[in-house]
């Protein structure tokens, strides 16, 4: 058909749905550039910052069918490219991406039916036939679509049921010369990108080009949006062209000349490793890293660090972290398409190769960024990737699911005074202490127990962020290391890189002890974090509704949980959860199961008198009122009242608790193979 299309002069009048997006946009300038169309009229909810001349650029909500049937009735269209859809980040909303998706295309279908228009072109996606975790090499159009429950992306799901829809009506009985096709695009790219260029090149911004997860051997399809703009243009003016066969009596396309009722994947037709586009980009923006210089991270040390990420940002409330699981399984994923069909059918080429779009799309991601931050931009708040896997390599940090917290974290809030701000706001900083400099050593009066205690001398670590100031209102985490015996401050901060603006921007971090009436803290966001012998003062906080409640979250990474350590009571004693009957203090316990120096089940351990592993966390549960097995994990499968999940090939098995209705109240990663120094 790729001929007789050369021989279509005009479109007609054209409706372009969704043409103030980032692709509707694309394929207007396209038409319009090209001359191609009588007329373009543009139906999205928004007006773009840019029009451009002589296009009619209309308001309405195609999920109304009546609204819709008045709108294409008074205006007689032609053809109609369907590409308005809500972004992906809003399938978290059902309701919405259903009735914008499926109700919406089914508006506008019948509408065009109703109205005479011969053309109806489909934006759909290269997603339809992935599942999201399997990899898809030279996956051509008799793939089959992936919906339901056994796709996970809900937004995907309701792109494919369209898609099906849309190519059903393709010559019906009822309007036999209303002819629909389907465009799938993959990953796409280029000037006015908001969702792959720009937060790839927040990497770069971060000085985090040196990290890759994965091999970087896995094969992935990126499409430069002006292509995408062409493939759609190139499927209408097919699909004009076999309805105007029809309408001379000539025979119809043979089948595997057919356009109408078919799909198309779109792509550059040039495959490229993953991190290699991503460093085309970067260097593009300016970037020398040489392969030399670049540290390889396992895609399943990478899944682990992006669940503490995505926790870490959930907890902190910081918005949205800069690694999730999504995006590792995405950068380590095998996909790319043939694309033959779209070659012999619809006649198409690439038009900007690779190179030239990712120059193309830099620049102008560049340009915005720019532009942006001269005005009142407000600086994002990132915790690196460097930071968290040093972090997680010494024990010092743990990995929690974003699943369900915002729960107890609302219930937390509502424990707490709803005035976040300590007593420390306004008060002068301590001499030699700057926000942003190097940390120092403090050392205070401890607060006395009673009117005859001795005064104890406590000292502590502690570094303020850049942002630090005096007339902040109470704006900055704090976050709270307390490390092993023996092992001094200046080593742990080493090893979290707490005090690394990079890492940490916003948080106060302590090493080990602080006190709130000196410093401004987020009160609501204090998060205790023990390792080794640190376990013990989390069990003690697990007890402590009153003191253990402040606490945002209580972790264990590695951590040693005493019977007795020579303390006014052991851990779980007859003193303990007596004020915890309206308090939930959520748990995070990361431990391995062959640690020879706090065994996992307390058998032949060093260290004296520890809980087994199991029995502790039976025991955080009974606490935080979690329901059914609470005595232990049990094996690998887990024991009823326990949500598990088998990880990272069988190496890693996550156990979850509901409490009060509250679920990963309490959360332990139970690491296969992994010892006392997470190695």
């Amino acid at each position: 058909m790729a001929a007789d299309d050369q021989k279509i002069r005009s479109l007609g009048h054209v409706l372009v749905t969704g043409g103030s997006g980032f692709l509707g946009n694309h394929i207007v300038s396209l038409l319009a550039s090209r001359k191609a169309c009588d007329k373009i009229t543009v139906l999205d909810l928004k007006q773009p910052a840019n029009p451009i001349n002589g296009v009619d650029y209309q308001a309405g909500d195609l999920t109304d069918p009546a609204a819709m049937l008045k709108f294409f009735g008074s205006r007689k269209f032609s053809t109609v490219i369907h590409t308005a859809s809500p972004v992906m980040t809003a399938s978290k909303n059902k309701e919405l991406t259903y009735k914008v998706n499926v109700e919406g295309t089914k508006a506008l279908v019948k509408a065009a039916q109703e109205t005479g228009v011969k053309a109806f072109v489909y934006t759909s996606s290269a997603s339809v036939i992935h599942d999201t975790q399997s990899d898809l090499v030279n996956a051509d159009e008799r793939y089959p679509l992936i919906m339901g429950k056994e796709q996970p992306e809900y937004y995907t799901t309701t792109k494919a049921q369209a898609e099906l829809f849309v190519l059903s009506q393709n010559r019906t009985a009822a309007f036999p010369n209303f002819l629909t096709t389907a465009i799938r695009p993959s990953a796409m790219f280029g000037t006015g990108d908001v969702q792959l260029i720009p937060p790839g090149l927040s990497a770069y911004y971060r000085g985090q080009t040196k990290v890759q997860i994965g091999t970087n051997e896995n094969l992935f399809d990126f499409t430069e949006i002006t292509n995408v703009a062409h493939a759609h243009h190139l499927a209408a003016a097919a699909l004009l062209a076999t309805h105007e066969r029809a309408a001379k009596a000539l025979a119809a396309p043979l089948d595997h000349e057919k356009v109408d009722g078919e799909a198309f994947f779109i792509t550059n037709d040039a495959p490229v490793y993953f991190f290699d586009f991503a460093r085309m980009c970067w260097a593009a923006a300016g970037d020398r890293t040489t392969p030399d210089q670049v540290w390889c991270l396992s895609k399943d040390l990478g899944l682990f660090l992006a669940t503490l990420m995505e926790w870490i940002f959930f907890i902190f409330r910081l918005g949205k972290p800069n690694l999730t699981r999504q995006q590792v399984r995405y950068t380590c994923m095998t996909r790319y398409y043939n694309i033959d069909k779209a070659k012999k059918r619809l006649g198409y080429r690439p038009l900007v190769g690779l190179h030239e779009g990712v120059k193309r799309g830099v620049a102008d991601a560049l340009y915005r960024a720019g532009v942006h931050q001269s005005g009142c931009a407000r600086p994002r708040v990132t915790i690196s990737l460097r930071g968290v896997i040093t972090s997680l390599q010494t024990g010092s940090l743990f990995s929690y699911p974003q699943a369900a917290y915002a729960t107890a974290a609302n219930h937390l809030a509502s424990i707490h005074a709803p005035a976040s701000r300590s007593s420390g706001c306004g008060s002068k900083l301590p001499s030699g202490l700057v926000p942003g400099a190097a940390s120092i050593n403090i050392t205070l009066d401890s607060p006395l127990s009673s009117p005859n205690a001795t005064v104890q001398k406590r000292q502590y670590r502690i570094h303020l962020p850049t942002n630090y100031s005096t007339s902040n209102d109470g704006t900055h985490p704090l976050l709270l290391t307390f490390n092993g015996q023996y092992q001094p401050t200046r080593s742990i901060e080493n090893y979290t890189q707490f005090s690394l603006p990079y890492i940490n921007p916003n948080a106060i971090a302590v090493y080990p002890e602080g006190i709130d009436n000196q410093f401004q803290i987020q009160q609501l966001q204090i998060l205790l974090i023990s390792t080794i012998n640190g376990g013990g003062m989390t069990g003690l906080l697990a007890c402590n509704g009153t003191v253990g409640g402040r606490f945002a979250a209580l972790a264990g990474v590695a951590a040693a949980y005493y019977l007795d350590e020579s303390l006014t009571e052991p851990l779980f004693g007859a003193k303990c959860g007596k004020d915890r009957a309206a308090v939930t203090i959520p748990y995070l316990e990361v431990h391995g199961d062959v640690d020879k120096i706090v065994a996992y089940n307390g058998d032949n351990s060093p260290q004296p008198n520890v809980f087994p592993i199991p029995e502790f966390l039976g025991k955080i549960a009974e606490l935080n009122g979690c329901e059914d097995n609470v005595k232990g994990v049990g094996g690998l499968t887990g024991v009823e009242g326990n949500q598990t999940q088998i990880l990272n090939g069988g190496n890693v098995t996550r156990y979850a608790w509901t409490c009060d209705d509250l679920e990963d109240v309490v959360v332990h990663y139970k690491v296969k193979g992994l010892g006392h120094g997470w190695s």
